[in-house]
C-alpha cells in the first residue's frame, strides 16, 4: 500500500515554484493579477489557483498549468452537442501553445471569454444558478476587503484536510454530522483593526440556511476542526500570509496575531427588495439552529460588499 502523503499545509514550500512566480516563468502571469482586479491569487498546498468570477481559471503547480474542460461548455457548444473528447483536445491544443509562447496575457483575455460564457449559461439553469451567485459574490468580495478596508481576506474555499492537525471529529454539541467529513470554509480574513484571523461562512439569500449546508452544519465543523486545534490553523494561515507578503500581494508590515480566530456568518440577501424579509429569516435561523453564539454582518446588496458591522442576535 502506497505511503499517505503527509499534509504539510497551505503554502508554497517549493522554493522554486515562489522563486519562478518572484523572478522567473511565472512573474508575468503574477504581473497581471497584481493590475487587474478581477483576479484572485490564492495559495494552497504547493500550488496555486488564481480565479475569476469564482471559477478557477488556473491551477499552478511546479510542472504544470491546468484548468477545468468543463469551461468549454456553454450554450453554443450545447447546440451541437456536448463532445468531451474534442473539449480536452482543445484544451490540450491551449496549454501547448500557452508551454511554447508563455503569452499569459493572452492565454487570460481567451480563459475569459470562455468562463463568461459557461457563467451565462449556468444562469440560465435555475439548479445551478444559487451556486454560481455564491461564488460571484466571494469574488467581489475579494476585490472588495483588502488592507484599506475593515477586513483583509486572506483565503478562499479553505478545506480542512483529513490528514491536518485538526481533522473534524465531532463535538460536544450533539449535532448529527459524519466524522469522515473534510469541512470548507468560505472566507478566512484578518480583522485588520485588531489583526484577529475569523472564519467565515457566506450566506447569498436563504436557499441554503438549513440542511447538511445549513447554518448548524458549518458551526459544527468549525467546532469539530479549527476550533479543536486553533494554533496548528493560526501557523497554517501565518505560511500563507508570508509567501503573499514576499510575493507582494500583502504589505511588509502586514500580520496577524496569535488568538484563537472567531467564527461568524456573513448574509447578502438575494436582491434589494427581498433584503428585509430575508435578512429576517436569517436571524430566525440562527436562533432556531441554537448559532446566537456566533455574530452575523450584513452585507449591502449594492455590490460592494464591505466586510464589518459585525452583530449578535
Amino acid at each position: 500500500m502506497a505511503k499517505k502523503k503527509e499534509y504539510s499545509g497551505r503554502g508554497l514550500h517549493n522554493s522554486a515554484l515562489k522563486e519562478s512566480f518572484k523572478s522567473g516563468n511565472l512573474k508575468g502571469l503574477l504581473d497581471i493579477v497584481r493590475k487587474d482586479k478581477e483576479l484572485i491569487f490564492q495559495i494552497r498546498e504547493n500550488y496555486v489557483n488564481i480565479y475569476y468570477q469564482g471559477g478557477c481559471l488556473a491551477k499552478i503547480g511546479e510542472r504544470s498549468i491546468q484548468f477545468d474542460e468543463n469551461f468549454f461548455m456553454n450554450a453554443e457548444t450545447k447546440k451541437d452537442g456536448w463532445d468531451h473528447e474534442k473539449c480536452l483536445k482543445e484544451k490540450k491544443e491551449w496549454l501547448e501553445e500557452l508551454k511554447t509562447n508563455k503569452d499569459y496575457e493572452k492565454y487570460v483575455v481567451k480563459m475569459k471569454e470562455k468562463m463568461k460564457k459557461h457563467w451565462n449559461w449556468l444562469q440560465n439553469r435555475p439548479k445551478d444558478r444559487r451556486d454560481y451567485s455564491e461564488k460571484n459574490v466571494q469574488q467581489l468580495l475579494c476585490a472588495s476587503n483588502k488592507e484599506d478596508s475593515d477586513y483583509t481576506i486572506i483565503d478562499l474555499e479553505f478545506e480542512v484536510s483529513i490528514n491536518s492537525g485538526y481533522k473534524y471529529l465531532k463535538t460536544d454539541n450533539d449535532r448529527d454530522c459524519r466524522n469522515d467529513k473534510k469541512p470548507r470554509f468560505d472566507i478566512i480574513a484578518v480583522r485588520n483593526i485588531d489583526k484577529r484571523l475569523c472564519v467565515i461562512e457566506l450566506k447569498c439569500g436563504t436557499g441554503a440556511l438549513q440542511g447538511d449546508a445549513g447554518l448548524k452544519d458549518h458551526a459544527d465543523s468549525f467546532e469539530g476542526t479549527i476550533k479543536r486545534n486553533p494554533a496548528f490553523f493560526v501557523e497554517e494561515i501565518k505560511k500563507i500570509v508570508e509567501d503573499k507578503k514576499y510575493l507582494e500581494l500583502l504589505s511588509k508590515d502586514f500580520s496577524i496575531n496569535e488568538k484563537d480566530p472567531e467564527f461568524m456568518f456573513a448574509f447578502v440577501a438575494s436582491d434589494k427588495e427581498k433584503e428585509e424579509q430575508e435578512w429576517a429569516e436569517m436571524i430566525k435561523q440562527m436562533r432556531d439552529q441554537k448559532c446566537t453564539m456566533y455574530k452575523v454582518m450584513k452585507l449591502e446588496t449594492d455590490g460592494s460588499y464591505r466586510l464589518g458591522n459585525e452583530c449578535r442576535v
